[in-house]
């Protein structure tokens, strides 16, 4: 596979939300903001009305997964086709904890809220394409972008998207002719279309200048994709993904406790990961 460009997820804050609530955003601290942060953060931020009801939330969540990674751990033995499931593992346990508070204790999570309408300040996953999303919605506040909440790692979750020529091709010049193309020539418009960083290092080097109506903040998509403890994202069956996603959801909804999901979950995610692994010796 030829790499074309880059996707990366990262929150996107309202800083006039931030700014109402006497708050720097975390786009703008001198050091990276931490889980202990997010929490003191969102609660500053979330407003209520008379009768006590959420108005306004702080924060639309994003992925689980990149919370274990950043608790120092990963669900799995390794990123590109596990072999086992690690769900015993401390880092993911202290992960859907710290989530589950903030879901169901705290009360600072909504995941039907939007930026754009104003009942939620900050929108934990977003990625290269946000200034076109807000801009095409009409936004009208001030709004920045910056890195993931750190505990032990404070990374971001990285997806390298690119060309193949097919095995079978009659015309494989014309096929590499046209990748190359793609790839390289392309590089420019393929960034302003998409909002995509290019993988060609050259042009790569002008992301921020070639987003149409950029932002003073488009340098921090590259900055994700340069940090050394952001990680790519992992290769594993999707209905391994799909179960672990339901346990997952069900914990961040309260139904169960951690441990006894993880717990119940291990043996039957386990087995289901080595039926549908992609590689498997004879």
């Amino acid at each position: 596979m030829i790499p074309v460009s880059i996707w990366v997820n990262g929150p996107t804050f309202n800083d006039d939300h931030f700014a109402e609530s006497a708050l720097v955003p975390p786009s703008q601290m001198e050091d990276q903001w931490t889980w202990d942060d997010f929490v003191e953060i969102g609660r500053k931020l979330v407003r209520y009305d008379s009768s006590g009801q959420v108005i306004r939330w702080a924060y639309r969540p994003g992925d689980w997964k990149v919370w274990v990674h950043n608790a120092g751990g990963w669900m799995f033995d390794r990123y590109v086709d596990p072999t086992q499931v690690t769900l015993h593992a401390q880092p993911v346990r202290t992960a859907l904890r710290f989530l589950q508070e903030v879901y169901q204790t705290e009360g600072l999570v909504n995941p039907n809220t939007d930026l754009v309408r104003g009942d939620v300040s900050v929108w934990i996953q977003t990625g290269p394409n946000v200034t076109r999303i807000l801009q095409n919605a009409g936004a009208t506040f001030n709004w920045s972008y910056g890195p993931n909440p750190k505990l032990v790692r404070g990374g971001a979750e990285l997806v390298v998207i690119g060309l193949a020529m097919s095995s079978r091709t009659e015309h494989p010049l014309e096929a590499w002719r046209w990748i190359k193309f793609l790839v390289k020539d392309f590089a420019a418009e393929h960034i302003a279309i998409t909002g995509r960083p290019a993988a060609f290092g050259p042009v790569a080097q002008e992301y921020a200048g070639l987003i149409p109506d950029a932002t003073e903040w488009e340098h921090v998509w590259v900055e994700l994709i340069t940090r050394p403890d952001s990680y790519d994202r992992p290769v594993v069956h999707t209905d391994v993904m799909n179960a672990l996603n339901q346990v997952v959801q069900e914990i961040l909804e309260g139904e169960q406790p951690v441990e006894a999901a993880l717990d119940g979950a291990q043996e039957r995610i386990s087995a289901l990961l080595q039926a549908h692994r992609f590689y498997r010796q004879e």
